[in-house]
């Protein structure tokens, strides 16, 4: 019994051993193409400092080599710019795909975007990421490679934001009356700004002006907020605003005397306006006058003589005629609102 097991498993052994013998060894299949598990990119780029004024350029040369240290042609690349850390684009790539030629390189060119307005050395530097493009983006790895922009025309400090303020007078502010806004008080970097700076008005009623100082006169009634830009001599710019109560002006004041005191008729009556007066910060400019005869005059003294053709039927002598002279002055607004009217009785004795 013994003896039977140990024959057949010399067989089986043996068996084994041919069947080992005649097993072919397996091969790795060859790679279909670049790999980038074993693709090597070399990335130069110069100069690697160029000046920021919109025409400067740089060139980037990428080398890509496999397992052996050999150059590798047909190596396709995706090229990003990314400035301060976000990708975008700032200034100009010749190309963002580029392929390598025979020679395992590929070339492109960068050039500087244009130059900024108040030219301040940030150190901005531009980098530029290399990603080969493969068969799963999820497994691709990006290289890079920086340079360095640098202003144009010399570098200024930092520049600091304008201060604007300004003061309206006189005040209370009314409709149709000449109003001063200065912005004298305006600082940039700690000191007066004066004529360095720029000032543009918005009084809020569809009006603007420009200037340090200037005048305004706001036509209607009501609240206006009044905003002055203010923008220094190397573009930075700031705003502050007021709100500007205007109220109506009041109207002008109509009087008048006349001589002499008793007039008769056929004598000349002297009328004289000098005592109307005018709302603060306005003048008279016009005076009308009612004779209550059908008669008018115009000017602040005038004359009229009451002929006795005026003299009423039944009227005896020592008897008074009253006539109601009426004044109407203007003042410089010409508006209803800027006129004023008196009207008074004069009595004429008959002869």
């Amino acid at each position: 019994m013994s003896r039977a097991i140990t024959t057949t498993a010399t067989a089986l052994a043996a068996a084994f051993c041919l069947a080992g013998c005649t097993v072919k060894k397996t091969e790795a299949p060859p790679l279909a193409g670049p790999s980038e598990l074993g693709l090597s990119l070399f990335n130069t780029i110069s100069p690697d400092e160029i000046p920021q004024d919109g025409i400067a350029q740089s060139q980037i040369q990428i080398l890509a080599r496999g397992p052996d240290a050999r150059p590798i042609s047909g190596v396709t690349m995706r090229v990003e710019t990314r400035f301060g850390g976000v990708l975008m684009d700032y200034g100009r790539l010749s190309a963002r795909q580029v392929t390598t030629g025979s020679d395992g390189i590929a070339r492109l060119s960068y050039t500087a975007p244009p130059a900024v307005a108040d030219p301040v050395d940030n150190y901005s530097v531009v980098e530029f990421l290399i990603t080969p493009i493969g068969s799963n983006f999820q497994n691709a790895n990006y290289r890079s490679i920086e340079l360095r922009l640098f202003p144009k025309d010399g570098v200024n400090p930092p520049n600091g934001t304008p201060v604007p303020s300004f003061v309206v007078t006189p005040t209370p502010v009314t409709t149709y009356t000449p109003v001063t806004f200065d912005a004298s008080a305006t600082v940039d970097e700690g000191r007066p700004c004066g004529g360095d700076c720029l000032y543009a008005w918005d009084f809020g009623d569809g009006s603007q002006a420009t200037g340090q100082v200037v005048g305004h006169e706001f036509r209607t009634a009501g609240s206006f907020t009044v905003r002055l830009t203010v923008t220094d001599v190397r573009g930075r710019s700031a705003s502050t605003v007021q709100a500007v109560t205007v109220t109506q002006t009041a109207r002008p004041t109509a009087s008048f005397t006349f001589s002499p005191a008793a007039p008769r008729f056929g004598q000349v009556v002297f009328f004289n306006a000098a005592a109307s007066t005018a709302a603060p910060g306005h003048r008279l400019v016009a005076y009308d006058w009612d004779f209550g005869t059908g008669r008018e005059g115009y000017g602040v003294s005038v004359s009229k003589t009451y002929d006795i053709d005026l003299i009423p039927p039944g009227a005896i002598s020592g008897d008074e005629i009253t006539f109601n002279v009426t004044l109407t002055v203007t003042d410089d607004t010409f508006q209803p609102t800027g006129t004023g009217v008196v009207m008074n009785p004069v009595k004429i004795k008959v002869p």
